[in-house]
């Protein structure tokens, strides 16, 4: 059966999933594979990306892409969000990428990020009469999709994710009570803003930073999200994760169980959108997926979805 990769380049990290497809239609994950390279680190003053950054990502992507290769992916694409959709020029990234890894880059709007998001979502639910919820939070933004009988509602998209976030509210480190403050505030106005009207009987979050909150509260050793896919993050449990990030020093942060390291720095920040929303929602808390855009592409390239096998197996080694 035909075996492709999909490729996910956000504003702070890189995710790769290789599948194969399934007689019928629907499709097998094979590979998973995710790396923090911090693209749209320090874009908020700037136009255009670090050129460190560049290279941290296309470094990333050409040693994914080789190992998809030797799984025996004949088709590749890469999705951009959030930081290609605000540089000037992202041509210029899509032209270094393909002459790099021979990968074409699409820069998917908003809208698209949104559908292929909630596709991934509701593969959690079997029952698709209870209306769910969408959070997806990144590095630069933050989406909420509503949805009715299995199908993609109203969307709402605030302009701060947890690596935007930091930038703009912690100016040295460690973080304290202004900091957290700040914060709060930055959030719980683009929320009311934002969110106006929108009722959510059910949440899935997704996104490396649900993952490393879901990953924080089990106490797991090491950053395993596959394991967590499907897991209960209460909105207790963000907020103590606040308060005992606050005033944390990073050796300190790196001591965390389950809290990696490349990400460290991002934790608090992620923790307050999180805290914040569920607040907003009147949710006591949120189901952890695992699962992103390059799900839904996948599920979209091959057609419906799985029909009762575990959809998640562990990578290959």
């Amino acid at each position: 059966m035909k075996r492709a990769a999909v490729f996910d380049i956000g504003s702070v990290s890189v995710k790769m999933l290789v599948a194969e497809g399934k007689p019928g239609g629907g499709f097998i994950p094979l590979l998973e594979r995710a790396r923090v390279t911090r693209l749209a680190e320090g874009l908020a003053g700037r136009k255009d990306f670090l050129p460190e950054a560049v290279e941290r990502t296309l470094d990333a992507v050409a040693e994914f892409s080789a190992e998809a290769a030797a799984l025996g992916a004949t088709e590749m694409e890469a999705l951009g969000t959030e930081a290609l959709r605000r540089v000037s020029n992202p041509g210029d990234f899509a032209r270094r990428l393909f002459c790099r890894t021979g990968i074409p880059l699409e820069v998917i709007g908003p809208e698209t990020e949104a559908r292929l998001a909630f596709l991934s979502a509701v593969l959690l639910f079997p029952d698709r009469e209870v209306p769910i919820c969408t959070l997806d939070v990144g590095g630069g933004s933050t989406e909420i999709i509503s949805s009715e009988k299995g199908k993609a509602g109203s969307r709402a998209l605030l302009p701060i994710g947890a690596l935007r976030l930091k930038e703009a509210c912690i100016p040295a480190d460690p973080p304290g009570a202004d900091e957290i403050f700040h914060m709060r505030e930055t959030v719980s106005m683009l929320v009311r803003r934002h969110f106006l009207g929108l009722s959510c009987p059910r949440l899935v979050g997704m996104g490396g930073t649900v993952m490393v909150l879901a990953s924080i509260q089990s106490g797991l050793p090491s950053f395993e999200p596959e394991k967590l896919h499907g897991t209960w993050l209460s909105r207790d449990s963000v907020d103590s994760l606040i308060l005992k990030l606050q005033g944390l020093p990073r050796e300190k942060r790196l001591q965390i169980p389950g809290l990696p390291k490349d990400r460290e720095d991002l934790a608090l920040p992620g923790a307050v959108i999180v805290g914040e929303v569920l607040r907003a929602l009147a949710l006591p808390g949120l189901v952890a997926s695992a699962w992103g855009i390059r799900h839904g592409r996948m599920a979209e390239r091959f057609g419906h979805a799985w029909k009762g096998e575990n959809p998640c197996p562990p990578p290959l080694d």
